[in-house]
């Protein structure tokens, strides 16, 4: 290292920790307000952003290794801390929503020391699953619970991040990469806070690459099916990256672990109470007049759909940006399809098929699930859609054109 590459960046480091440091000193005071998220939670929302914005700087702009730039990241929010640590162990609350229902599951599981929920699983259990664990460690979710969870996600997030890096991806495409994983973070931010399974089910998205490419099959076996509890909607699309996979390792062990994983809810749900789906709000019979609404107007039902996040935003325009997933996710949502049109053109035809085949599993639970209209839930599929698509890619070494 040179000396003027170092005090250039010794000059960074000081300059980022400062800013990040007034930043939480001005505005950690809200965090009083023990609502999950909100205006209040600034302080917190902002360090994922901040974190992968620095990480990303460090490792490209400075050329730093993974390991030094995680280090320097990492040691930038120490001061940050030493403020946060007042509001730790506030105890967090929150509205009746899914996040309501994750916390009461969890502690229904914790208190009678029990999987099975119950009655018939009306929300994923997966997230529920995870809560039961920082429940039994911390008593409760609190700011330092949001905390961790910010920093989980930031170190799988630069461990996906330093294999693009790696990767022989021309320089424009990367970052035009980093970028979309960049936007994504305020979308991940605000659903750790919210806490609800989005945040953890990307993140463990990010861990795939890595797992692939250690060849580690069966933990990514329990990684995807666990994925599925934790989001219904990707089973099909991680159904059909396992098989894709199982295309090339030819592991059955794989594929055996997999399909028991994701039969769980359904099997607990027919056995136990009776009912044949894998969530009450996802019946394979259709409780409701859904299928019905898709025949009788398809055109007007997929303008709707797909352009839910435009016709959503009309109610909320005027409210409170750090509670809209409309803004959050319009940042990202639109340069995802700029990124899939511009992949598909220059791909082979092999990664042509692979690429449609993707989007179209994803795509299509949304349009076919009558509750995945919020653009949150499309979001989530194309940023899955997205990583698995560059896992392939790179990691098998399929050529584009």
């Amino acid at each position: 290292m040179n000396i003027q590459h170092r005090n250039k960046l010794i000059i960074f480091i000081f300059f980022i920790t400062s800013f990040n440091f007034l930043f939480v000193y001005i505005t950690s005071d809200r965090l009083v307000d023990n609502l999950a998220f909100g205006r209040h939670t600034i302080s917190l929302y902002a360090q994922l952003p901040y974190l992968t914005l620095c990480y990303i700087l460090l490792s490209t702009y400075f050329a730093e290794s993974h390991q030094k730039s995680l280090f320097l990241t990492i040691s930038t929010i120490i001061p940050s801390l030493l403020i946060l640590t007042k509001y730790s162990f506030n105890e967090i609350t929150f509205y009746e929503e899914d996040n309501f229902q994750y916390d009461l599951l969890a502690k229904y599981f914790i208190s009678n020391k029990t999987i099975l929920a119950e009655d018939a699983f009306t929300v994923q259990p997966g997230y529920p699953y995870y809560l039961v664990i920082l429940i039994n460690i911390f008593g409760d979710q609190t700011r330092l619970t949001q905390l961790l969870n910010i920093l989980l996600c930031f170190f799988l997030l630069t461990i996906f991040i330093n294999l693009i890096k790696k990767s022989k991806i021309q320089k424009k495409e990367k970052y035009f990469i980093y970028y979309l994983l960049f936007s994504s973070t305020l979308f991940l931010s605000q659903n750790i806070l919210f806490s609800i399974a989005e945040w953890l089910t990307f993140s463990l998205c990010f861990l795939s690459g890595l797992i692939i490419k250690k060849k580690q099959y069966i933990l990514l076996a329990m990684l995807l099916g666990y994925m599925v509890l934790l989001r219904t909607n990707l089973v099909l699309i991680n159904s059909f990256f396992i098989l894709l996979i199982f295309f090339y390792v030819k592991k059955k062990m794989m594929l055996f672990l997999y399909f028991m994983i994701i039969a769980f809810p359904f099997l607990h749900n027919y056995f136990i109470h009776g009912d044949l789906s894998f969530f009450i709000t996802s019946a394979i019979v259709d409780h409701g007049n859904h299928t019905e609404n898709i025949m009788n107007n398809p055109f007007e039902y997929t303008l709707d759909h797909f352009l839910s996040y435009l016709a959503l935003s009309k109610n909320y325009f005027g409210n409170d940006f750090f509670n809209n997933t409309f803004f959050i996710s319009i940042l990202s949502l639109p340069f995802f399809f700029i990124f899939f049109i511009r992949i598909y053109f220059i791909s082979n035809f092999k990664f042509k098929i692979i690429l449609f085949l993707l989007l179209f599993l994803s795509a299509g639970v949304t349009y076919f699930h009558g509750w995945a209209y919020y653009p949150r839930f499309q979001l989530t599929n194309y940023l899955i859609s997205f990583i698995y698509f560059l896992s392939i890619r790179n990691l098998f070494v399929l050529e584009t054109k």
